[in-house]
């Protein structure tokens, strides 16, 4: 998808891995017997590779029954992602199901800079909510916090209106892990900015990434690239 934000995209893969090839990155676990989280997450797509994730999932989550798996997605395809949602309050999978959709933006225009596929902004909180309440689970919106691109009051302010009013979405601030120091958001304007949030009512949680004290935190990888 080409995002400026994930590493997948900035190393530029291409293609789509086949389920056989996303079940054999389960195997080369160790200690994959007490396996509890699925995450489809760096390795493309979802929903431009859906039927090759709904195989995986059914057959990891069939020998693994402990395990839920998560989605997350640039929002790409709604009507795949309703459909989903279908199925998933169908009961068609054996393991429970999250969705996580990128947003990293208050406005299409502001989307679209970092995010070259996305859709308009209004539809993908649409069917964000539809699909929390047919499967009765809360959709996590992937913002990542960029400093003077969206971490303004403004962009607090556009996503309150967005939101207002919206079931079972939450807002998940993240920060960038970056050489530029310049684009990293200082730990006090993150929190005035999840404050101004929650002051509309908007829920929110924070996502701190693992690793970033030997920069192997997400996104910072792609910088031992050879």
């Amino acid at each position: 998808m080409g995002c400026l934000f994930c590493m997948t995209g900035k190393q530029g893969f291409q293609g789509n891995l086949s389920s056989t090839e996303i079940l054999n990155q389960v195997k080369s676990l160790p200690e994959r017997d007490k396996l509890t989280n699925l995450v489809y997450m760096g390795m493309g797509e979802p929903f431009a590779n859906i039927k090759a994730v709904k195989e995986s999932i059914i057959s990891l989550g069939t020998k693994y029954p402990q395990a839920r798996a998560t989605i997350s997605t640039i929002g790409f395809n709604l009507k795949g992602i309703t459909e989903f949602a279908d199925e998933v309050s169908s009961r068609v999978y054996p393991i429970p199901i999250k969705l996580h959709i990128s947003l990293h933006g208050s406005s299409d225009e502001q989307r679209k800079q970092i995010i070259p596929y996305a859709l308009p902004i209004i539809e993908t909180l649409s069917v964000a909510e539809s699909f929390a309440l047919k499967t009765q689970t809360e959709v996590k919106l992937n913002y990542v916090l960029v400093s003077g691109f969206n971490d303004g009051g403004e962009d607090a302010n556009r996503l309150s209106e967005l939101l207002k009013g919206k079931h079972g979405l939450v807002i998940k601030l993240s920060d960038l892990n970056s050489e530029d120091e310049a684009l990293i958001v200082p730990s006090e304007k993150a929190d005035q900015f999840e404050k101004q949030l929650n002051n509309y009512g908007i829920r929110t949680c924070r996502f701190t990434s693992m690793g970033k004290d030997i920069k192997a935190g997400c996104g910072e990888l792609v910088k031992g690239k050879k």
